[in-house]
């Protein structure tokens, strides 16, 4: 491949840059009136900019890796350490672009769930209103969706609120399933389903690796207990605090 192949791969690779920063005043702007009929044409133009950005990515490495190596035969430390910076800027630019999709792919859920993305019956909601007759005015706080980073004490907690909220919602499709639990995972628990490609059919498999490394009841009642017990110095210290002179009789 030639340099010229690899500038137009690079202004591709901006030119979908540019369609996010579009979809961002889009979301920045939004207004539920006029612009909800572009909510689904929306996130299918960020999955298809998703789905390009890794195939021009792959093809932009690999030209500057063919780079590398011929420069690399008789490089010194100098250039060593030049080819293994582009390498880490590689890997910077990808998570970038990953982290960027899913904020930008869960606001748009965000906006279309305002009515029906998590299944609310909003039609059920005013009827019952109407027949109670005593509409509230007061505007109850949003559900947050948990998070998790792999700790494994709070793993728990997690499955129970993410199953109740998003896994066991049949208004969701296992595509908006996936897309929900890569946005509430941190740290190691991202990195158990990290390679795994987003797509309707791979929910399942994330979900289960997940289950596989954290469902396991004798270390989720260790890290409890040894929990419990630091707690325990602190107690003691608290009971054997001395009198302040004004307590002593």
């Amino acid at each position: 491949m030639s340099r010229s192949t690899l500038k137009a791969l690079q202004k591709r690779e901006r030119q979908l840059y540019v369609i996010f920063d579009g979809t961002d005043r889009f979301i920045q702007t939004y207004h539920i009136g006029s612009d909800r009929c572009q909510l689904s044409s929306r996130l299918q133009v960020i999955d298809t900019v998703y789905s390009e950005f890794f195939e021009i990515r792959s093809k932009i490495e690999m030209l500057l890796d063919e780079a590398a190596e011929k420069e690399q035969k008789d490089a010194d430390s100098e250039v060593k350490g030049e080819i293994a910076k582009q390498r880490e800027e590689n890997d910077k630019i990808l998570q970038q672009f990953d982290d960027r999709y899913f904020a930008i792919r869960g606001d748009l859920l965000r906006l279309q769930g305002d009515k029906d993305a998590l299944g609310v019956n909003t039609t059920s909601n005013s009827q019952s209103q109407s027949v109670s007759g005593n509409t509230s005015r007061v505007k109850l706080p949003e559900i947050r969706l948990p998070s998790f980073s792999g700790t494994i004490r709070e793993w728990v907690t997690f499955r129970d609120s993410f199953r109740s909220l998003i896994h066991d919602n049949e208004h969701l499709t296992k595509m908006d399933k996936f897309t929900y639990l890569r946005s509430s995972l941190q740290g190691d628990a991202l990195k158990e389903i990290n390679n795994i490609e987003l797509s309707e059919a791979n929910y399942d498999v994330a979900w289960k690796m997940l289950e596989v490394r954290y469902e396991n009841k004798k270390l989720i009642v260790k890290a409890h207990l040894d929990a419990l017990f630091a707690l325990e110095p602190l107690k003691k210290r608290e009971l054997r605090r001395p009198e302040l002179p004004h307590q002593r009789v």
